[in-house]
């Protein structure tokens, strides 16, 4: 595993699988409620040469890139960036992908007026050394926009509490202040009663929400906003399995800093 990124790995021996869900929208929480939210979030990329951090096969990349963005891709998984390399021989978006860990972004000068990244930092180790690296490869004024699991929220342990009807109606929180790897399985369904459920273990690094930003601050940067999205009344009619990220607590904490 290189230092300071994703589970290479793990990532590698799940490309085909994830990519398979990701485009038949199997990740409703993705496609119903964080990624619409944190396109709102970082408003009009159009022109700006975007580096997309943790891109995966690609998938943000391609929308980020529609949106007029000219962007270059990068992740730790050689076999989801060959994923990513071969929808982009189909749809010529124009985006480049490469394969290295977020803690060594020595091939880029400080070329990039946004840096994003989109459920990936709370993947793996070394987020200190990527925010160093984030700030290098900005130009001076440049924004750095990414999304995690909300550390307070789903913490490590934390238990959901349903009521007779299989409904989540409260979280219990459990070892906020234990920072480090831990074993985190979800679910990927498009039905609501998750009849067609597909389960996905893999090895996630909690960090405080002081960690987060304190870390921003020491690499330089000016926080700008911290936002915690709930989902729209309409994704949840779409399906009612977001309703806890409104009732209960958001899923995803989103941070815009820029460098001075």
């Amino acid at each position: 595993m290189n230092k300071g990124s994703k589970d290479d790995g793990f990532w590698n021996n799940k490309a085909e699988f994830w990519a398979q869900n990701v485009r038949e929208g199997m990740d409703v929480f993705r496609d119903l409620y964080s990624l619409p939210a944190f396109l709102s979030f970082i408003g009009d990329i159009h022109g700006k040469k975007a580096l997309d951090v943790g891109c995966g096969e690609g998938y943000n990349s391609r929308i980020f890139a529609q949106q007029g963005a000219k962007v270059v891709g990068v992740d730790i998984s050689k076999e989801m960036v060959l994923l990513a390399q071969e929808e982009e021989k189909k749809t010529k978006l124009g985006i480049q992908y490469f394969t290295t860990s977020w803690a060594d972004l020595s091939r880029f000068k400080n070329e990039f007026d946004v840096v994003l990244s989109t459920m990936a930092l709370m993947d793996g180790p070394g987020y200190e050394d990527a925010l160093k690296e984030f700030y290098r490869v900005l130009k001076p004024s440049g924004d750095l926009f990414f999304s995690v699991t909300h550390p307070c929220f789903l913490p490590p342990g934390y238990v959901n509490l349903k009521d007779i009807n299989g409904v989540s109606t409260h979280r219990v929180i459990n070892n906020y202040s234990k920072e480090g790897p831990w074993q985190f399985t979800w679910q990927l369904s498009k039905k609501a009663d998750k009849s067609d459920a597909r389960s996905v273990t893999s090895t996630s690094y909690h960090r405080m929400l002081s960690t987060y930003v304190n870390h921003l601050l020491k690499a330089g940067f000016s926080l700008k906003e911290i936002r915690e999205p709930l989902p729209s009344e309409k994704a949840c009619e779409q399906n009612p399995r977001l309703k806890i990220a409104r009732d209960v607590a958001p899923s995803f904490l989103f941070v815009h800093a820029t460098k001075p």
